[in-house]
């Protein structure tokens, strides 16, 4: 992502990022097959994002000492194909969006931590059955579980095989 500004309007606060004019990864899979180098770089830009997100950068916040400021750990908590978007400059890559659930991990857990909030389709068992253990692990594991679908409506995209045709498939048997 490219940063453009940010600031409030009225009450709300907004921020301002670069345009991907592909759209969102749920629209771009519905009308396209992805090579496996393409497939490789999705799942990778994924990984990249949500490493940073569960990240608790614990540096102290002093720039002589280190370039690094403290980061907690944000979870995104809506993480779906179609808060995704698709990057074309200069290879196919993804961005995560949508930040509108994301909660900073508080130090102290409550249990308003953990009610079911994003999209069902999206959402852990665990979440959705209300049985999910109080723990920072157990909340970033409900974003993981929700990477893993998009991951997988990804590679169900992949072209498996060069072969494109079932009567090409059923000529070479």
């Amino acid at each position: 992502f490219r940063f453009i500004s940010h600031g409030w309007y009225g009450l709300s606060p907004y921020i301002i990022l670069e345009y991907h004019n592909l759209g969102s990864l749920n629209t771009y899979l519905r009308s396209n097959k992805l090579s496996w180098l393409t497939c490789y770089s999705f799942l990778c830009s994924l990984l990249d994002a949500i490493d940073y997100l569960h990240y608790e950068d614990l540096s102290p916040n002093d720039y002589s000492s280190s370039n690094r400021i403290r980061k907690p750990i944000i979870l995104h908590r809506d993480i779906k194909s179609s808060n995704i978007l698709v990057k074309s400059n200069p290879n196919l890559s993804l961005c995560l969006t949508d930040f509108g659930l994301a909660k900073i991990l508080p130090p102290i857990l409550t249990p308003n931590d953990f009610i079911q909030i994003g999209t069902y389709r999206y959402m852990a068992p665990e979440l959705l059955e209300g049985v999910i253990a109080h723990t920072k692990e157990a909340l970033c594991s409900v974003d993981m579980y929700a990477l893993a679908l998009v991951m997988w409506e990804i590679i169900n995209q992949c072209d498996v095989y060069p072969i494109t045709s079932r009567i090409h498939l059923i000529k070479m048997i």
